[in-house]
């Protein structure tokens, strides 16, 4: 019985170098030499390491050109509590609504993690347990978040710092320096007639911090300034020369083309953008007709 089996591209069966008649003898060592299996094995393992040592290199190549930026992506951020649009220089007005946002890098946050309001830069120790409101509690289990918290009125003015710090210890990660400020405004009286609605504005702030550029402005519910005045001088054309701290003024809303949902009362200390009060909204203005 005979068998067959199918030669594959790697089966040798003999190598043969063949060689003019009368060549020197060197020529038949060289063939000798190239068609010796240990020869053949030799380059083909050299051949192959090659290879290999020039795709290791190429794949190292490519691994060390993506650190910097491994590191990067990896690196954690410091802790870090910021007041929303909130700068140095600015003061923080109690009892008006803020937001402020921290974050605590993923490897060490805790839980439970709270906000505290301390005097000063926090060193002496002082603080106000509920001087934040609803923020002084559990802050969200997150590593970063975003939260409304106030400052009391009954806070006094002063320099303070928020602390971001662990409950269960008290260790601070992190705190954010502010100066407070007090300030009211609201809608004092209200004189109804059939056309419109007479109101008075009444405002007090800090003399100390009060400025010839504060402003009152009367807010309809779509957040538009319909009415505003400078309260040094009663007027909406240029601030007087000093500041008035504590006084009223009077505004008239038409009941014709007006806005539906009722109007708010906001004091801008130094006239910018930021609040520093907010008057209560105890006007019925959908009884009123507005």
């Amino acid at each position: 019985m005979r068998r067959y089996y199918p030669l594959k591209d790697a089966n040798i069966i003999g190598q043969y170098t063949v060689l003019a008649a009368g060549c020197a003898a060197g020529d038949k060592a060289v063939a000798v030499a190239s068609n010796s299996p240990a020869a053949i094995l030799s380059s083909s393992l050299a051949a192959a390491t090659a290879a290999q040592t020039a795709q290791l290199a190429a794949m190292k190549a490519r691994l060390d050109a993506v650190q910097p930026l491994l590191a990067t992506l990896s690196a954690e951020l410091p802790p870090s509590l910021t007041i929303t649009g909130y700068s140095s220089g600015q003061r923080l007005w109690a009892g008006t609504p803020q937001q402020i946002c921290y974050y605590l890098p993923p490897s060490g946050n805790v839980n439970p993690k709270n906000l505290v309001l301390y005097v000063g830069d926090g060193s002496s120790g002082t603080f106000y347990p509920t001087g934040l409101g609803a923020a002084g509690g559990p802050l969200p289990t997150d590593y970063q978040a975003c939260v409304p918290f106030m400052t009391s009125p009954g806070v006094p003015i002063g320099s303070y710092s928020i602390a971001l710090q662990d409950t269960t210890t008290g260790n601070a990660f992190t705190t954010v320096g502010l100066q407070t400020g007090v300030a009211t405004v609201l809608f004092s009286a209200m004189m109804p007639g059939a056309a419109a609605l007479t109101l008075t504005m009444t405002w007090n702030i800090n003399a100390a911090l009060a400025s010839p550029q504060d402003t009152v402005k009367v807010i309809n519910s779509q957040g538009n300034v319909i009415f505003w005045i400078y309260t040094s001088c009663n007027c909406n054309t240029a601030p007087g020369a000093t500041a008035v701290p504590k006084g009223s003024s009077s505004v008239k809303i038409m009941k014709l083309n007006s806005v539906p949902g009722g109007y708010l009362v906001k004091l801008f200390p130094g006239g910018g953008n930021v609040v520093g009060a907010i008057g209560p909204n105890w006007v019925p203005w959908a009884k009123l007709g507005y």
